[in-house]
């Protein structure tokens, strides 16, 4: 679920927490999406993170990963909304 921030230039990203997930890998890339698309990662224990800095009326594409206790990692759809 995305969504947009208190300030201007931030948007939040969240997905439903997952059962026995020791982490998550939040990603975020600007549009447009490509192969060669380079994604800005950071690693967290919540499934929830605040993305801030973005440049207003830019899309951005953002993928979250639950990793688990043996470092299988599974990724969200990807999802896009334009920053405001």
């Amino acid at each position: 679920v995305l969504g947009n921030g208190v300030s201007t230039g931030e948007m939040t990203a969240m997905v439903k927490a997952v059962t026995g997930a020791k982490s998550y890998i939040h990603q975020i890339t600007p549009d447009p999406l490509t192969a060669d698309s380079v994604w800005q990662s950071s690693t967290s224990s919540r499934s929830k993170i605040r993305y801030s800095n973005l440049q207003p009326g830019l899309k951005y594409w953002v993928r979250i990963a639950a990793v688990g206790p043996m470092e299988q990692t599974t990724y969200s759809p990807l999802s896009s909304m334009y920053v405001q």
